[in-house]
């Protein structure tokens, strides 16, 4: 079998460095802002509907019932900051919101997202691997696109879908 052809390649963030500015100020609010919400909060609706119990509240607005429209982005985010700050803070409340996430997923894979919070939430796993090295984040990525596989494309317009298996994406 013929290797792929690699088009895109991981950006490494750590040779990433903001000079005093507008954006810089930015990352810093970034930083403070996801440091400073409650894990329980962000957890609160997933544990709900996994039926286990749901210290917390919810965050509100789009977050209202969950935070699965923005739990990828935020993992993501999380994880790219902690690259380019070597911020182990930053890196441990990902892992840890990860960690607790995985235990609502369903043993069929059932992460209980529709597409775009599904989508968000594949790169926010990927990045979970390839920033901080959490093999982990790997067996519940491909339980998760497993079940959406079967479930978020069962109407057949999707005859040529092709399901890459995830392995080695952690550098």
């Amino acid at each position: 079998m013929t290797q792929p052809t690699l088009f895109a390649e991981p950006f490494e963030y750590q040779s990433v460095h903001l000079e005093p500015s507008r954006w810089q100020r930015q990352m810093a609010a970034a930083r403070a802002f996801y440091l400073s919400v409650p894990d329980d909060d962000i957890l609160h609706g997933f544990r709900r509907a996994a039926g286990q119990p749901s210290p917390g509240k919810p965050l509100g607005g789009w977050c209202g019932e969950n935070s699965d429209t923005v739990f990828g982005q935020w993992l993501s985010g999380m994880l790219r900051l902690s690259r380019m700050l070597r911020d182990d803070a930053m890196r441990r409340k990902a892992v840890g919101l990860f960690e607790a996430w995985a235990l609502t997923v369903g043993p069929d894979g059932d992460c209980r997202m529709l597409h775009y919070s599904f989508d968000k939430l594949v790169g926010g796993l990927v990045d979970l691997s390839q920033y901080a090295g959490h093999a982990a984040a790997l067996p519940v990525l491909e339980r998760v696109v497993g079940h959406a596989m079967r479930t978020l494309y069962n109407d057949n317009r999707w005859p040529n879908a092709v399901v890459v298996r995830v392995t080695g994406v952690a550098g």
